[in-house]
């Protein structure tokens, strides 16, 4: 799919006339011509036709905005459009309203960063990000892989925009510990009913034995676990019930200590919900009070997209160069280098730097390090 269009049907190259309605949410600032440019102080002064022209094109734009519905998923599935993945691409001016937004964000972009350019060959040459191409959430949701490349302009003075994406491939081979498993009751008995069991060979053959065998464990809890958010909206529901039971009846024991269990299992099944979404989303500026889930999904979704290697241009060239040829030898006088040390290390601060790391050492430095940072190949994260 190629958005794009010749010099001569520009818009930015034409006089104001009547204006077609986009059907974009988002609808351009058509530029009036510099004649009719004025302050607010010489309105006065214009010309009639000029008035007439700006004020067609005022009320064209905002009757598009105020009937088109935010395209931002809200809490309700019945607001309009909001529950359709949508797209909206094309030569977008600088948004100056909030309610121009209607919640869509860029999609990925690769290529030429600048879409439009005036081809003054002056001091007036003039390059602008005018083309772009824009999305909502379920968008990102039904195509994660989407994104487009802003090509060469050629003859025309706007960048076509090239949409790409194909069908998401998850692998479902790849193992990845989740961090909400740690605090499930029966985590420290599995680990050490594997960790018991004696391998023959090597100390780090066996670790890596055992941690192969656990990864099954780990999957099949998962799968007892279920679907994390359909547990949420399960609990949620619950605990509606048990509240409404206890309005009707405020005295009632039995009430009450149901609609305490079910605020347990609800605020159980929301904390695991939040660890599991902020292991995917590594934001680890979300605090705990914090229950946005729906910025968690967001965020989810850009990484996927953001991750994905689209193409490699002269990265094997750039470490050939780093790594390969030819090394020079510069010897480095030790004597001019001693003026500049703010400090130089003693016998005994040396001796101490070789010496061993210890046990202790190890297990501080292990355990210093975030519960939500990148797993390692065998697919455990420093939470495990």
């Amino acid at each position: 799919m190629t958005l794009g269009h010749t010099t001569k049907e520009c818009a930015h190259n034409k006089t104001a006339k009547s204006i077609k309605t986009p059907v974009a949410v988002y609808v351009p600032k058509v530029k009036a011509p510099r004649a009719q440019v004025v302050s607010e102080s010489n309105k006065e002064a214009m010309p009639n036709r000029g008035k007439e022209v700006l004020a067609v094109q005022r009320r064209e734009k905002q009757t598009v905005i105020r009937d088109t519905p935010s395209l931002e998923v809200g809490p309700s599935r019945e607001e309009g459009c909001s529950n359709d993945p949508w797209l909206v691409g094309g030569d977008f001016n600088v948004i100056r309203d909030l309610n121009e937004e209607a919640g869509l964000f860029p999609l990925p972009m690769q290529g030429e960063w600048y879409t439009w350019h005036n081809y003054s060959t002056t001091t007036r040459s003039l390059w602008k990000r005018l083309d772009r191409i824009l999305i909502n959430d379920l968008w990102f949701k039904r195509f994660p892989t989407s994104s487009y490349h802003s090509l060469l302009p050629r003859t025309s003075d706007h960048s076509p925009l090239v949409l790409h994406g194909d069908s998401p491939q998850h692998n479902g081979g790849m193992f990845r510990f989740d961090n909400y498993l740690a605090n499930s009751p029966d985590f420290i008995p599995s680990v050490q009913n594997i960790w018991q069991h004696e391998v023959i060979g090597v100390p780090m053959y066996a670790v890596t034995h055992k941690l192969k065998a656990l990864k099954q464990v780990f999957r099949q809890q998962r799968r007892n676990k279920g679907d994390l958010t359909r547990n949420v909206r399960l609990a949620k529901g619950f605990l509606n019930e048990a509240q409404t039971l206890v309005s009707s009846d405020r005295q009632n024991e039995l009430f009450l200590y149901l609609e305490h269990c079910c605020r347990m299992v609800y605020a159980k099944a929301a904390k695991t919900e939040q660890i599991m979404l902020q292991q995917r989303a590594k934001m680890q500026w979300m605090t705990d009070g914090d229950q946005c889930s729906r910025v968690f999904f967001r965020k989810i979704a850009q990484r996927r997209a953001t991750r994905r290697i689209l193409q490699i241009n002269e990265f094997v060239h750039y470490y050939q160069n780093l790594l390969g040829g030819n090394r020079r030898r510069i010897l480095v006088d030790i004597n001019y280098l001693r003026p500049w040390a703010r400090h130089i290390l003693s016998d005994e601060e040396a001796s101490h730097l070789l010496s061993p790391f210890s046990l202790e050492e190890v297990k501080l430095a292990v355990f210093d390090i975030a519960g939500d940072k990148a797993s390692g190949p065998d697919g455990y994260s420093s939470g495990f």
